[in-house]
């Protein structure tokens, strides 16, 4: 299997100017740039150059993926929007991390499968996954969270570490976005665990009304509305984040929530493996009573299955014998549903003997636990 690395940013706040497309173009003689995005993949080596300093320097988003299991997403934030220490709680050595980079913080969030991938679909990942960035700069951490979840079960599964605290648990955690299904399917995170996770905490608070928005806009000087106009009419990036945050802070704060007490993450993990148990015994009910069902329908009918088992059988053909196992193979679990086994196996004896001669047939008889 050869190698396969696909790289790609995307801009959120602003398109990259003539110029900037023409810088970005000339670092792979292969690669493909518009104003709002570039994407470059290798079948045989690699990008020459650092793709967080690429991002650093003209995107706001960077995804990675290679067939060898290495999987990456990159933010770049405005170091003045960011709350750079309610991050900083989420990061876990080698999988999240978060530096300043100039006027930027860039997030890193980073994993590897040792076992690696077969095939990966390129292009279309990182759009999907493109409305966390503003959601963590609104102070929705539920993707960083997740991250921290999945980093830490990698860590950690099998010698976890008794006294290691969970970071604050973000509202919101039980009920996740596309963007969000995006992320937690892509990094392949445990959705046991996650279900664990979310189990007793916070609810998303309450969208502010457009009443109380317009309350709070009439509270805001006059000078500061037209600051924020004229900022908006001059095509600044993320205006409406800044007034957002105003408000709300003359609203009382709108993200937070009640946070509750922090776990110990080997809580989580048998809070998990509960969950998991729960699961595997509520398919195990629910095969067995589907399972039930069909029987119950069949039964009656044991002359007639018995007849057409047969006729299929006398075809002689590889399709009529596996649709003829099938058949007798129903017919051997309604025998021992009814506590007639011996009888079945009996009649089962005299097809082996009657058809001693057809290998094909006594071979499929075997594998499926009726020789």
């Amino acid at each position: 299997m050869s190698e396969f690395q696909y790289y790609e940013w995307q801009t959120i706040d602003r398109r990259l100017t003539p110029q900037e497309q023409r810088e970005v173009d000339k670092l792979s003689s292969h690669i493909d740039v518009t104003a709002t995005y570039a994407q470059v993949d290798y079948s045989w080596g690699d990008f020459k150059h650092d793709p967080k300093k690429v991002l650093a320097d003209y995107f706001d988003a960077f995804f990675y993926q290679a067939n060898w299991g290495s999987k990456q997403l990159v933010f770049r934030f405005p170091a003045r929007l960011l709350d750079a220490s309610a991050v900083e709680a989420y990061c876990l050595d080698d999988y999240i991390s978060l530096e300043r980079m100039g006027e930027y913080y860039i997030l890193d969030i980073e994993f590897n499968d040792e076992d690696g991938l077969d095939w990966i679909e390129p292009g279309g990942g990182l759009s999907g996954l493109l409305p966390l960035r503003n959601a963590i700069l609104q102070g929705d951490y539920r993707a960083l969270y997740l991250a921290w979840l999945h980093g830490t079960s990698l860590q950690f599964e099998w010698e976890p570490d008794e006294e290691l605290m969970e970071p604050p648990l973000p509202p919101g955690l039980d009920k996740l976005d596309a963007a969000l299904s995006n992320f937690v399917n892509f990094f392949e995170i445990d959705e046991h665990l996650i279900q664990a996770a979310a189990k007793g905490g916070p609810s998303m608070p309450a969208i502010p009304t457009p009443q109380q928005l317009g309350k709070a806009i009439g509270q805001l000087p006059r000078a500061e509305c037209d600051d924020f106009l004229l900022r908006l009419l001059q095509g600044e990036a993320l205006v409406q984040m800044d007034l957002q945050r105003r408000l709300e802070a003359l609203l009382g704060g709108a993200r937070s929530g009640d946070s509750p007490t922090r776990r110990r993450f080997s809580e989580l993990l048998e809070a998990r493996d509960a969950a998991e148990k729960a699961e595997k015994q509520r398919r195990a009910a629910l095969a067995a009573e589907r399972k039930r069902q069909r029987l119950e329908a069949l039964d009656g009918q044991q002359d007639a299955k018995w007849t057409e088992a047969l006729q299929l059988i006398e075809a002689g053909k590889a399709k009529a014998y596996d649709e003829a196992v099938a058949i007798l193979r129903d017919l051997g679990d309604l025998a021992e549903y009814q506590n007639r086994t011996a009888s079945f196996q009996s009649q089962i004896q005299k097809v082996q003997e009657q058809y001693s001669r057809r290998s094909a047939l006594l071979d499929r008889l075997r594998r499926a636990g009726l020789g």
